[in-house]
């Protein structure tokens, strides 16, 4: 019995080490991560939806955090970078945005909503939102607010 344990014991881990080569692709390196740190819209990134996320960002803590506020669906009205579709609020302008700090204003307007008024469109709640996925989506709507703001001011000092 102690032979064909043995014997059995000795199969699976040449099988598991045979597996390991196949699906390792017999490399030594591991497979690194595909960051773009400029736009190239020559470059195909394999399994990444650059219609729907966009480029890449080099920051990864970032990105994570753009994938999250895109995941919950505030791209759709606000735009992925911050311009937003229909009637939803630009987050570029907002005072509400501009006050906020680490998600306070921002986290309590996704959990409770705002509802329809004469002025605004409604915006849903989220009221099964994690603070670490409200704090993602607020980093986000930051750094896409700063970028955005920015690029505005460049190009208003270009036109003088």
């Amino acid at each position: 019995m102690r032979t064909n344990n043995t014997f059995i014991n000795r199969f699976f881990s040449i099988v598991i080490l045979l597996l390991s080569f196949v699906f390792t692709g017999c490399k030594d390196n591991p497979k690194k991560p595909i960051v773009v740190t400029k736009i190239d819209t020559t470059k195909i990134i394999n399994d990444y939806d650059t219609a729907y996320v966009g480029i890449p960002l080099s920051d990864t803590i970032m990105q994570h955090n753009k994938e999250t506020f895109v995941i919950y669906g505030c791209a759709y009205c606000h735009g992925l970078y911050l311009t937003p579709v229909g009637e939803a609020a630009d987050l570029r302008k907002s005072t509400i945005v501009g006050a906020d700090v680490n998600g306070n204003l921002i986290g309590k307007i996704l959990r409770n909503g705002i509802p329809l008024t004469a002025k605004s469109s409604p915006m849903p709640q989220y009221s099964d939102l994690k603070d670490e996925e409200i704090k993602a989506i607020s980093a986000y709507i930051h750094y896409a607010r700063d970028i955005a703001n920015k690029t505005l001011s460049d190009s208003m000092v270009l036109k003088k």
